[in-house]
């Protein structure tokens, strides 16, 4: 496990209050009520706070944060 990828489960651990999320990374996170779209706003927070970075608004959306996989592929594409 890569620090991107510890960062995201980090991350998502976080906003959705749960360890269960990390049992299986391919969860569809809004399935399963662990996140809502208010949610990506605390993810936005998240990264910005861990990073020091600005996260631009259009480029994250739900199907970027839908999984812990999809979030962690979104991460090394963006960071």
């Amino acid at each position: 496990m890569d620090k991107i990828e510890i960062m995201a489960r980090e991350i998502l651990k976080t906003v959705c209050e749960s360890d269960e999320i990390l049992k299986n990374p391919d969860m569809d996170l809004f399935e399963t009520n662990y996140l809502d779209s208010f949610a990506i706003l605390d993810i936005v927070v998240e990264i910005e706070e861990r990073l020091n970075i600005k996260v631009k608004a259009n480029s994250i959306n739900k199907s970027k944060v839908r999984t812990v996989n999809e979030f962690t592929k979104f991460l090394r594409e963006n960071i």
